[in-house]
């Protein structure tokens, strides 16, 4: 399976200095975070570093006997429900981390979904540098700005982040076989690619970055984050924008093509950063 730079960046930040900050990998959707920290976790695990893998959206079960979870365990995989599943979790991983002289890798994701999440992981992570616990965390999230969010002002000076950009041309070349124009096309999503690269199949692709990225962003973490007077309007809106890309479009025409547009104020979205203004002649 190929491997993204960042597995072994990551892998360079917990070997080098293992009391390093918490590492937090922050990016856009579908760019592979989830498959980096996957990959890094079995590698850990083949050196003799037990790495545990958690995830606040797996349906998995957070605690299966933790009692005789030991560092023959090199991986343990599950979900957490919230903060108390965290907390235990993080108690269990001391207890294994003791019995290894290289510590445990504890890997966290969509730890946004957990409410509270940043204090939880403040006072942890504070008590393992008194107490000398050698765990080593790494969480991530489908939305940088939303973890960052979290991560603001209790855990300043307690982590670093490990961007996870969209894929490279010469990495969708070497993976996939995508000339320069594709690439311009497709863009550096590589779940997209999973289908054929075929004009009769391009929907597929529209399907995939329409329900796996974008609505994603707008229901999941602009809704998440502000509040939006008018969901399906905001839908209709994000999905209208692309096609007059570079174009100057006059108002009525776009206002005619949504529905349930209402006045100029329906097309506004509440909240802070996220305010959206129409003008009257052109959008």
């Amino acid at each position: 399976m190929y491997e993204r730079n960042h597995v072994q960046e990551l892998i360079d930040l917990i070997s080098v200095n293992p009391h390093m900050h918490i590492i937090a990998l922050t990016g856009p959707r579908q760019a592979g975070k989830t498959t980096i920290a996957l990959q890094a976790c079995t590698r850990f695990a083949k050196s003799g570093i037990p790495s545990w893998y958690f995830a606040s959206d797996d349906p998995g079960p957070a605690q299966s006997h933790p009692g005789k979870w030991t560092t023959h365990d090199h991986i343990r995989m599950g979900g957490l429900s919230d903060g108390q599943s965290l907390v235990d979790l993080w108690e269990n991983a001391r207890k294994v981390s003791l019995q290894s002289d290289r510590g445990l890798v504890l890997f966290l994701d969509e730890i946004h979904m957990i409410p509270n999440w940043s204090r939880l992981v403040k006072g942890l992570w504070d008590q393992d540098r008194r107490e000398g616990h050698l765990i080593h965390a790494v969480i991530l999230g489908s939305a940088a700005w939303r973890m960052l969010t979290g991560t603001g002002e209790s855990l300043t000076g307690r982590f670093r982040t490990l961007p996870v950009t969209h894929w490279s041309f010469p990495e969708m070349a070497q993976v996939f076989g995508l000339t320069l124009d594709e690439y311009i096309f497709f863009g550096g999503y590589p779940g997209a690619l999973t289908e054929e690269r075929d004009p009769a199949r391009l929907q597929n692709w529209h399907n995939y970055v329409k329900n796996a990225i974008l609505r994603p962003v707008v229901d999941k973490d602009i809704m998440g984050l502000e509040r939006v007077r008018k969901p399906e309007l905001m839908r209709q809106l994000i999905e209208l924008a692309p096609h007059y890309s570079s174009q100057l479009i006059s108002y009525n025409k776009l206002l005619g093509q949504l529905q349930d547009a209402g006045n100029i104020r329906e097309c506004q979205v509440a909240g802070g950063n996220f305010t959206l203004r129409l003008s009257q002649n052109r959008a």
